[in-house]
């Protein structure tokens, strides 16, 4: 599913430093659209998986784990997501990268609400692996002025409609 919004996304991109400035209204109704399903897909998983997460195996815990397994995987994807932009990847690099991989950061966050504690260092090790990767690759690209946090935090705030000179800096 996020493959198919990266390939919504990133053929769309004008500029790297303002990649949500291109979208077309039906790309982000599409892109929501994919977002909508993924947790439909979360609550089907979490129905289906009732009692073997920390959060225990009532509904209360089914929606909590959805909804913690949602939000921290969009976070993490989007993280992904700047990196690539941040990075200068090519359009076919972070649509491949986006089929490949854009399921590991949820699978990572349920991971970490999993019940063998093994299972959860692991899943948290592999994560700060992960960010560190991204925030190396930003930082080696050459021209780029923003760490890869800065630059998530922007493209943020772009997302979401704010003003583009909130760049922390």
């Amino acid at each position: 599913m996020m493959g198919t919004v990266a390939a919504l996304i990133a053929p769309k991109v004008r500029d790297p430093l303002f990649p949500f400035l291109g979208l077309t209204v039906a790309t982000v109704l599409l892109a929501l659209l994919l977002v909508a399903a993924l947790f439909g897909a979360l609550a089907f998983i979490a129905g289906a998986t009732d009692g073997v997460s920390w959060l225990g195996g009532n509904v209360r815990a089914g929606v909590l784990w959805m909804i913690v397994v949602g939000v921290a995987g969009l976070a993490g994807w989007g993280y992904a997501a700047t990196v690539t932009f941040g990075a200068e990847f090519s359009t076919s690099a972070q649509i491949t990268l986006g089929y490949l991989g854009g399921g590991l950061p949820f699978a990572l966050v349920a991971c970490v609400l999993l019940r063998p504690v093994a299972l959860n260092v692991a899943a948290i090790v592999m994560s700060v692996v992960l960010l560190g990767i991204g925030f190396a690759l930003v930082d080696s690209s050459g021209e780029q002025q923003f760490n890869a946090l800065q630059l998530y935090a922007w493209y943020l705030l772009s997302l979401l409609g704010g003003p583009n000179t909130a760049v922390p800096m």
